[in-house]
């Protein structure tokens, strides 16, 4: 096997969305913007590069429909009707060897003091008032909320 040729193949179907826009062309002639809608996650740049690309290679091809407003619609070529079975058999072995997804574990958070452990005292900034009192609250856990500040009660 000629490692050249599939370098070759890999450089007309290979990019992140190219196979994606190809299998969506399998069904017929398809415009711009639903072939965006079809990519999640795709840019309307970056498949707009992609098309060209493959428009270049001559796997597809592009058409300026005479409307209000003007639109664009892409369909495989005969060269590129030929990547079908390729894209089939790429379908196939992905879905067959697609790692299952796990979902991630949620984070477990911290436990929080009991209320009747918590004072509240109201604290204004503007006049320093965070500084006052700060010598007595060391070595306690405090949350400073805007203007106020929960403190964990010493024992």
């Amino acid at each position: 096997m000629n490692t050249e040729a599939v370098q070759t193949t890999m450089r007309v179907i290979g990019g992140k969305w190219k196979a994606g826009a190809l299998l969506e062309l399998r069904a017929g002639p398809t415009r711009f913007n639903a072939l965006k809608r079809c990519l999640a996650g795709v840019t309307q740049r970056m498949l707009a590069q992609q098309l060209r690309e493959l428009e270049a290679e001559g796997v597809i091809s592009r058409k300026v429909l005479e409307v209000v407003p003007p639109h664009v619609e892409y369909a495989l070529t005969a060269k590129g009707a030929t990547l079908v079975p390729i894209l089939n058999w790429l379908a196939e072995w992905g879905e067959a060897h697609e790692a299952p997804v796990r979902p991630e574990p949620e984070p477990v958070p911290a436990p929080l003091a009991q209320p009747q452990q918590l004072r509240f005292r109201q604290t204004d900034v503007q006049s320093g008032g965070l500084a006052q009192g700060h010598a007595a609250m060391l070595g306690s856990t405090r949350l400073v909320f805007g203007a106020a500040s929960l403190t964990e009660a010493d024992g």
